[in-house]
């Protein structure tokens, strides 16, 4: 059952309220100031309705109790009422997916229990306030969010639903400036998130002990410098991503990555070598099981919620039937130099329900396309590799599919590997993609890759493959994408190639083949 309409002037009369509960509801109109007289009110839950107008001012009348205020999901206009920085005992203040604009008042620094503050998806500009670093209990700060709620799903009263949280890819809050470091310094932040949030000027530096940080997405702004030093010292910190900025320098090898679950800096000017990065264990990671979750608890509910959806969204192109990552490591499209080392992923992040993906492709990496790489990766479930456009030379290692059974996804496409492909590939039982295209392969195409029955995506164009195009090809039912072209095949294309009832690319121009291309 749902409710409609405006909030009833009737509900002044009962000033002894303690929870006022509305949310998920149809509820429309403004909402009324009598609220402010509730001097008894703890929580206040008017989210996902249809309410308009403004904030009224006499909220922060009466306020001294109040501890929980979420209004998000409404139509609400015009600034914050400077009167909530009255609720000295207020710990969550939820007002995203509004049309709220103005700046952040500073008065909200006053909020000295404050732990969740989320302002994201409103119109918020200017500066963000120094004075929020006076709220010394604050554990979550989101400034800017690409997902957005749905206005359809009712919450407990006093809970924190996961479930109502959907994503689109709008984001209007603009800031000026950066955050100031008394915010970053916070010793009680658990979770940053600000993507895409205009942010600019050097890259915060003061990240504090920093002990308790876990999550931090500073994605798709406008920071330059380096990456700060100081997070070597967060030894819980377990996603970050900072990818599609202006950053530059090295890498030092004492930030925790092996021990991330989500290390994005990709999109930026990053120089130096990938680090054989060093670290000394890794923490436990809160389980993203939502019955293991404390519905009272918002900041453990928006850690692992942010969490869980980015890696759901996070996907590569012929990876996907319900899969997610589980450990994302991107340096991609960057000016790391010098050799493929070892994978950087700590033993403890490894395991056989372990999803790792290594993202390096569009840098100057060079040096011989190692085994070593490879190295243990048959502790996890799947292994994907990008470290397309480089300058990798050798060969592709005879024994790799002895050391690592479990590679799902290999693009080593645009670079300089040479030699024959080894029979011994088609023991990769568990690839879906195979992209060698645009290297400096010769010999013939193994028969052997008919083996991999789930491969989706098999390119190895513009080589110096020749001989015939093997019919065992025929095999790879599922196979969508087919790319041999730019070698020096000859003779037929063979019947077989009909039997590929999936296929949705096929090329096979500049070689010698003669016949027709099959009938599927």
């Amino acid at each position: 059952m749902r409710f409609f309409g405006v909030i009833p002037s009737s509900l002044s009369n009962c000033v002894g309220l303690q929870v006022v509960n509305l949310a998920g509801n149809q509820v429309n109109g403004s909402i009324p100031g009598f609220i402010g007289g509730f001097r008894d009110l703890r929580g206040l839950y008017l989210s996902f309705n249809l309410l308009s107008g403004s904030i009224p001012v006499q909220i922060g009348d009466n306020c001294g109790k109040l501890e929980h205020l979420d209004l998000s999901g409404n139509y609400l206009v015009e600034s914050i009422p400077k009167t909530i920085g009255n609720c000295r005992g207020l710990k969550t203040l939820l007002l995203y997916s509004n049309l709220l604009e103005e700046v952040i008042p500073s008065e909200l620094g006053q909020l000295s229990q404050l732990e969740v503050l989320d302002v994201s998806r409103n119109n918020f500009g200017g500066a963000i306030p120094s004075e929020l670093g006076n709220c010394t209990k604050l554990s979550v700060l989101v400034l800017s969010n690409l997902w957005d709620p749905l206005p359809n799903v009712s919450s407990l009263a006093g809970g924190y639903s996961l479930e109502k949280l959907a994503f689109t890819a709008d984001e209007y809050n603009f800031y000026e400036g950066t955050i100031p470091a008394g915010i970053t310094s916070l010793s009680s932040l658990r979770m940053m998130w600000a993507p895409r949030a205009t942010l600019e000027g050097n890259f915060p530096a003061s990240w504090g002990s920093c002990n308790n940080l876990e999550v931090l997405n500073l994605a798709q702004n406008y920071y330059s410098g380096k990456i700060a030093e100081g997070f070597s010292n967060c030894k819980k910190l377990h996603f970050l991503d900072l990818s599609s900025n202006r950053l530059g320098g090295e890498i030092i090898d004492n930030i925790p990555v092996p021990c991330m679950t989500v290390f994005d800096v990709s999109g930026n000017y990053l120089s130096g070598s990938i680090p054989k990065f060093n670290y000394e264990g890794c923490s436990p990671i809160q389980s993203m099981l939502w019955d293991s979750l404390d519905p009272y608890d918002p900041s453990s509910a928006y850690i692992s919620f942010f969490r869980y959806r980015t890696q759901k969204e996070t996907s590569l192109p012929f990876y996907g039937d319900g899969d997610s990552f589980s450990v994302l490591h991107n340096f991609g499209s960057n000016n790391f130099a010098g050799p493929l080392q070892s994978m950087p992923i700590a033993s403890e992040r490894l395991g056989k329900q372990t999803v790792y993906a290594f993202l390096a492709g569009g840098n100057m990496l060079t040096g011989s396309f190692p085994g070593a790489f490879f190295e243990n990766c048959d502790q996890a479930r799947a292994i994907i590799v990008n470290v397309t456009s480089n300058g990798l030379f050798g060969q592709v290692p005879r024994d790799i599919a002895t050391i690592c059974k479990t590679l799902t996804l290999l693009d080593a496409s645009d670079n300089q590997i040479a030699g024959n492909l080894h029979p011994s590939i088609g023991d990769l039982v568990s690839l879906r993609v195979l992209n060698l295209s645009w290297n400096a392969l010769q010999g013939s195409i193994p028969s052997s890759l008919g083996q991999i029955k789930d491969l989706k995506c098999l390119s190895l164009a513009g080589n110096n493959l020749n001989g015939s195009i093997p019919a065992s090809l025929g095999q790879l039912y599922s196979l969508e994408v087919l790319e041999l072209s730019s070698n020096s095949l000859s003779g037929e294309i063979p019947k077989d190639l009909a039997n590929l009832r999936n296929l949705t690319v096929l090329l096979l121009n500049n070689n010698k083949l003669s016949g027709q291309v099959p009938l599927a």
